[in-house]
């Protein structure tokens, strides 16, 4: 379900950003003075990519962050000899927490303290999750903000808009080798 909302909130600041850029650069090509040094069109690409790409950073951020804050919530939330135990048991004790709190269950009986920290962690994952879809909503409206009021006859939006192109082609070309020699 995160995938598919990621998607539909990255889908929907595209399109908004993508129709917003186009009219823009249509509006300034018949008002201005000066003609567009680019096709409306990309304009209206470049303003789409403005709004996706601070979206998915904070997606990527959420992803790689998400569940340190979640271990974090369930060690601050344990009692105060079961936070100290080492390593290897403390890492137990939190993917049995985790196990409680998707409702899988676990094998044997739960402590209190187990229950209520599992019953407060599907809570916090739940606000952390809906925090990144209106933190990256919020970024891509005001990228988009910031990206029409730099729609003039004097940017370059094509030869922008190849360069992200070219970018995000040299970054998949990276992983994919990087892959291969993993």
């Amino acid at each position: 379900m995160h995938t598919l909302t990621i998607i539909i909130v990255l889908l929907v600041l595209v399109a908004v950003g993508y129709r917003a850029g186009l009219t823009r650069a249509r509006r300034v090509a018949v008002d201005g003075a000066h003609p567009l040094h680019s096709r409306p069109v990309y304009y209206g690409v470049l303003l789409a990519l403005w709004c996706a790409i601070p979206a998915l950073i904070v997606f990527i951020l959420w992803a790689v962050f998400g569940e340190t804050l979640s271990r974090l919530y369930i060690i601050a939330g344990l009692p105060s000899d079961i936070a100290r135990l080492p390593g290897d048991q403390i890492t137990t004790v939190i993917a049995r927490i985790r196990q409680i709190a998707s409702g899988f269950g676990v094998a044997g009986d739960t402590a209190p303290y187990e229950n209520a920290i599992a019953s407060g962690l599907a809570t916090f994952k739940t606000v952390t999750w809906l925090a990144a879809i209106g933190l990256a909503a919020i970024v891509g409206v005001i990228a988009a903000r910031l990206g029409l009021a730099r729609i003039s006859p004097d940017l370059r939006a094509r030869n922008m808009g190849e360069r992200v192109r070219a970018a995000a082609l040299l970054i998949c070309s990276a992983v994919a080798i990087l892959t291969t020699i993993g």
